[in-house]
């Protein structure tokens, strides 16, 4: 038998033909089982560790009065905290760090995620750090723009860009040399949207 090559054991039950798969693609559902556990343990402990710290981050905005006020665009009548999204940062990120650096998945397919993924948190940690500033000291836009732009240049650095737009089955758009600058766009584009349409300032906390 060739190294590595998958093979089907069969056996009987009764008068049902069974069969239970063997090398590769046993190896492969092992990994696939694994990680399913990891994403659910990341979900789980984040989520509770989110809801106990926005607890505390909105008594830290009340106290230091980092709080949005009512205005024409805001959908609340009184004064929110505004850095809620701090506990919600810091509770994944409290969680996903140990899992890069202390779970061994036993396959080396997985090393170019967990490379990506480093990237993709520094990028995050980048905008995450621009919006806390902007939320406590304010920030021209011209510095938010730099801010996103590094981040989504960082992003496409480290392999995650949109190379290719399916508009039907059969046509399949290749982006090419231009995947660059439209993942960059794409970032920067969906993050301003966000910021300009939702009008809800306070509304992790």
């Amino acid at each position: 038998m060739a190294k590595g090559k998958s093979v089907l054991r069969h056996f009987r039950i009764g008068k049902n033909l069974v069969c239970t798969p063997t090398g590769t693609e046993f190896k492969h559902r092992i990994v696939v089982h694994i990680i399913m556990k990891i994403y659910l343990l990341v979900y789980f402990f984040s989520s509770i560790l989110s809801i106990i710290s926005t607890w505390i981050i909105i008594g830290l905005a009340k106290h230091s009065n980092i709080m949005d006020s009512p205005g024409i665009r805001k959908v609340h009548s009184k004064p929110v905290p505004r850095i809620g999204g701090v506990a919600i940062f810091f509770s994944v990120i409290i969680i996903i760090i140990p899992v890069l650096l202390f779970v061994n998945i036993p396959d080396k397919a997985f090393l170019l995620s967990d490379y990506k993924a480093v990237f993709l948190l520094y990028a995050v940690s980048l905008i995450f750090l621009t919006g806390l500033v902007d939320d406590i000291r304010g920030l021209k836009a011209k510095f938010k723009l730099i801010s996103q732009m590094t981040a989504a240049i960082i992003v496409c650095s480290a392999g995650i860009r949109i190379d290719t737009i399916t508009i039907t089955d059969s046509l399949v758009l290749n982006l090419g040399v231009f995947s660059w600058p439209f993942t960059i766009f794409w970032i920067i584009g969906i993050t301003n949207a966000v910021n300009l349409v939702d009008g809800l300032d306070g509304l992790a906390a």
